[in-house]
């Protein structure tokens, strides 16, 4: 909470590359949780939503972004390698940030009833949203189906690979770059005894 209070007072005095840095990071989950484009127009999207944040109900703009507009939150975060277009939320920016990688059992405190509203709105099994965090299987099998061609496109962000390698180990005991060449580990600083 306190990083995200800071950005928000400090954001303005980021320099330019350090944006560009921020959106490619964002750029590497969505292309890793293998995102595409919304299929629903956003205009039904909102409206399902009744044009307010699902979280605390507060009347949105019809329009993305600012002090007032809707934020489309990954329902299962992009950090556990969820899309967007599998179900977006509609939060305010408030509720976007403070939601951010929350898995929705945690970030709505287990409330029965407001998960299965979510449920409805967004066609994601009750089960899955009241359940334990998880990364998407489908994505793990397609890093592990070429470790290299992911660290070359992302080489530029070895800790990051790294942090996503280890969470998805510490959680499902999969090592998504098992099959990598020592070219590759070596590049984000990793070598096959730390397998």
């Amino acid at each position: 909470m306190c990083k995200r209070l800071y950005n928000d007072l400090k954001n303005w005095t980021r320099l330019p590359e350090q944006h560009r840095e921020a959106a490619d990071y964002r750029r590497m989950f969505s292309e890793l949780s293998g995102e595409t484009r919304l299929t629903e127009p956003i205009a039904e999207l909102v409206e399902r939503f009744g044009q307010s944040c699902f979280s605390c109900d507060r009347e949105l703009a019809a329009t993305a972004g600012g002090e007032d507009g809707y934020y489309l939150d990954h329902t299962l975060p992009v950090a556990y390698l969820w899309p967007l277009n599998l179900g977006p939320t509609l939060l305010c920016r408030t509720c976007n940030g403070n939601k951010s990688d929350q898995w929705p059992s945690m970030y709505y405190g287990g409330d029965e009833t407001k998960l299965r509203r979510l449920a409805t709105l967004t066609g994601i099994p009750y089960a899955t949203l009241a359940g334990e965090a998880k990364f998407n299987p489908e994505q793990i099998e397609r890093l592990k189906q070429d470790p290299d061609e992911v660290v070359t496109r992302w080489v530029r962000y070895p800790e990051r690979l790294r942090g996503l390698r280890e969470r998805i180990l510490a959680r499902t005991g999969e090592d998504v770059f098992a099959d990598a060449s020592e070219q590759a580990l070596a590049a984000i600083g990793l070598n096959r005894s730390e397998e």
